[in-house]
């Protein structure tokens, strides 16, 4: 759920005339009891992005359910959804439905995307699956961070792992470069 929320907020974050909220300061509230109201008020923000994302893996092929909400948190009364739509896919899907969630996103705000818009946001980060789930492992140990070096070699390791599958995955190249400094510079 993680990294289909991180490969959403940044194709979000791609859109021209749209500010989204990075992810260390939106983190915090990913299990948060909190209102919307308030977790809008105290991020600054006018609308929220909330969903659940649900993996089947049982049987013959993996499925991916993502339940993707908007909601419109201005002017200080009963939040309301704006806009929500259920997907539900192959696992090999889960790119194009990252990209047509951002993009459904975009229109509910009434924002027009250029051809080169639409392209970019369907582009997918990789085409192996197994590259792309041992960099969400990575992302995942990533989060211990603070909590350790077990946990910075641990998430080194996924990253290494994602970028032997696929020597192109550039966005595993970069988390794999940050783990690296930093496991460098407290060490």
């Amino acid at each position: 759920a993680d990294g289909v929320a991180d490969e959403i907020r940044a194709k979000l974050a791609q859109i021209a005339g749209l500010d989204v909220i990075a992810r260390a300061s939106s983190l915090e509230y990913r299990h948060a009891a909190q209102r919307p109201n308030a977790v809008a008020h105290e991020l600054g923000a006018d609308y929220l992005l909330t969903g659940t994302v649900r993996w089947d893996k049982s049987g013959g092929a993996s499925r991916v359910r993502v339940l993707p909400e908007l909601v419109d948190v201005r002017g200080g009364g009963v939040a309301h959804t704006r806009w929500t739509q259920q997907f539900e896919v192959s696992l090999t899907d889960v790119f194009q439905v990252q990209a047509d969630i951002a993009d459904k996103v975009a229109s509910a705000l009434g924002i027009a995307l250029a051809d080169s818009a639409r392209r970019g946001l369907a582009a997918p980060p990789t085409e192996n699956l197994a590259a792309w789930e041992a960099f969400l492992q990575g992302e995942a140990a990533a989060q211990g961070m603070k909590a350790g070096q077990a946990y910075l070699r641990q998430a080194i390791g996924f990253y290494e792992r994602a970028v032997s599958l696929d020597s192109t995955f550039a966005q595993a190249w970069a988390q794999l470069s940050r783990a690296r400094s930093s496991l460098y510079s407290n060490g």
